[in-house]
């Protein structure tokens, strides 16, 4: 009798030693989970609210006709403000051709002042059965009496259809120079008249493996109008004109009427 009350005791303790094991176990997953959760917490505190942008633009191609360009684009940054990704594509009315692009922007500080802009961005497109990969770089230089104003070099790899079928490979490159100033009309609008001066310096086509240096220009001027209805939502309307020093090249209209909501 005695060495079964003792056996009976002895399971009794190893039964308390387990679930003493066993609490101890679910405690530390418990702490392992809500560290993980604060982690989370902490990535999300670290970024701003997502913005969400669409809208539909009226091009004029070379041909002279109309397409509408539905564009679409999703962005967020980190809660300091200096870093921001963002996500964008476009679609054009006839179905012929499609553009999804990403882009990196690091926003230099010195002294709490903002003094220029770093951007790093890729697009992939494909146009009317010729394919497009593009990479650019982009600096911004923000002043507050003369505008913001800045420059755009970009390596363009372009897969063109020759008369055969078949796909050629060109390179070519391409600088842009721009500045913008917005003023404030009211306390809803602002307009900000734009100008664009455009080149494409160097260019290579593997069909005839030549190399081409181009020395004209294009000119792009333009004005953008955003209207704020709530501080979450507003509207805006742009218009540019295009022209350039080509010899033939005609006077081209581009309308854009777009929103912006913060999510």
């Amino acid at each position: 009798m005695k060495n079964e009350e003792k056996k009976s005791e002895e399971k009794k303790e190893e039964k308390k030693e387990e679930s003493k094991e066993e609490k101890k176990e679910e405690k530390k997953e418990e702490k392992k989970e809500d560290k993980k959760e604060e982690k989370k917490k902490d990535r999300r505190s670290n970024l701003n609210p997502q913005l969400v942008a669409s809208d539909l633009t009226t091009a004029q191609g070379p041909d002279k006709k109309f397409d509408a360009i539905l564009g679409f684009g999703w962005s967020r940054t980190s809660m300091t403000g200096a870093s921001s990704v963002s996500v964008n594509g476009m679609i054009w009315s006839s179905l012929d051709q499609f553009a999804v692009s990403g882009g990196y922007t690091k926003m230099e500080f010195e002294e709490g002042q903002l003094k220029a802009i770093h951007s790093y961005g890729t697009t992939l497109a494909y146009l009317k059965g010729n394919y497009m990969n593009m990479l650019g770089y982009t600096y911004i230089k923000p002043h507050p009496k003369y505008g913001t104003y800045g420059y755009n070099f970009g390596l363009i790899n372009l897969l063109l259809k020759n008369a055969d079928g078949k796909l050629n490979h060109n390179v070519m490159t391409s600088l842009v120079g721009f500045w913008t100033k917005p003023f404030q009309y009211s306390k809803k609008l602002t307009y900000s008249p734009q100008v664009f001066v455009m080149n494409s310096p160097i260019s290579y086509n593997s069909a005839t493996e030549m190399s081409m240096v181009n020395r004209h220009y294009g000119f792009m001027l333009g004005v953008t109008f955003d209207y704020k209805l709530s501080k979450r939502f507003g509207f805006s309307f742009n218009y540019r004109a295009n022209a350039n020093t080509q010899p033939g090249t005609p006077l081209l209209h581009n309308f854009l009427i777009g929103s912006r909501m913060v999510l």
